[in-house]
């Protein structure tokens, strides 16, 4: 990886919040700063118990169609053959 790509994706995490620099002299330190992914882990944990009870339902959903059709279908591929092949 050039230098010049380096420094590019060091100034986008500096821009995020995910490193900080210091400077000395012709020298430039990065430290990171994982308190910058506060946003996304707050992003994460709004979301995630929307999809834990959605994907429980659909869980659910094709457990409850497997026992329905006597265990073929979604998942070995059966059901998707609608000519009856």
């Amino acid at each position: 990886m050039s230098q010049p790509a380096i420094s590019q994706h060091l100034a986008v995490l500096r821009g995020a919040g995910l490193v900080v620099d210091r400077r000395v002299g012709r020298n430039v330190f990065y430290r990171a700063r994982p308190e910058g992914l506060g946003p996304l882990i707050d992003w994460i944990d709004r979301y995630e118990g929307f999809w834990r009870a959605h994907l429980r339902s659909l869980g659910n959903l094709l457990a409850e169609g497997a026992g329905q059709d006597g265990g073929a279908g979604v998942g070995r591929g059966d059901a998707l053959d609608h000519r009856g092949l």
